[in-house]
């Protein structure tokens, strides 16, 4: 139930601030797509089973393809591709909050890369890399590092919140199996 909750106000945070930044489709213009969702499902389910992580990012996906009126399944394909590749790195990397930023920011490549990859196999764009780099993916990356270190906070609250209710549980015990060891 928690988790469904922190979704729900990290998808919140991104339709908020896809209101106040309209995306131009057309490349003359720098763009900035919110990546909150994103980042909160791919460092959420680093601990999770692997089908839970991969059916809440497709989930996620869907509902941004049918929030944006895109072609069907490529947001969603992307969030897949990126908890995966969240899943191969999280191994490797520790805790600190420069790591996370920058995984961060390498997922919101990596998804926006998936995107431009679609796109152009489906026909959809012709931009090529370095005005797709420019235009999309600069402002994209450097805009969402706060939202980046808002989703480090919600996921630590998140954390912190869990610890008191099983603190709690375990002050309930008749026995406190904890303490014996």
């Amino acid at each position: 139930m928690m988790s469904v909750l922190f979704f729900t106000a990290m998808l919140t945070v991104d339709l908020i601030l896809m209101a106040l930044f309209q995306v131009d489709h057309s490349a003359v213009t720098l763009s900035f797509i919110p990546a909150a969702s994103l980042i909160y499902i791919a460092f959420n389910m680093i601990d999770e089973p692997f089908g839970k992580a991969v059916f809440w990012a497709f989930f996620a996906g869907l509902i941004f393809d049918l929030m944006l009126y895109n072609a069907l399944f490529d947001y969603a394909l992307s969030m897949v591709i990126v908890v995966i590749i969240v899943r191969i790195w999280s191994k490797h990397l520790s805790e600190s909050i420069i790591e996370r930023i920058m995984l961060g920011m390498l997922l919101i490549f990596v998804r926006e890369g998936a995107l431009y990859g679609l796109a152009l196999i489906q026909g959809f764009t012709i931009i090529h890399i370095p005005t797709w780099l420019t235009t999309r993916v600069f402002l994209t990356i450097l805009g969402n590092i706060p939202v980046i270190l808002l989703v480090i906070g919600w996921l630590e609250i998140r954390q912190d919140v869990l610890a008191s209710q099983q603190r709690k549980q375990r002050k309930k015990e008749r026995v406190s199996w904890y303490r014996l060891k």
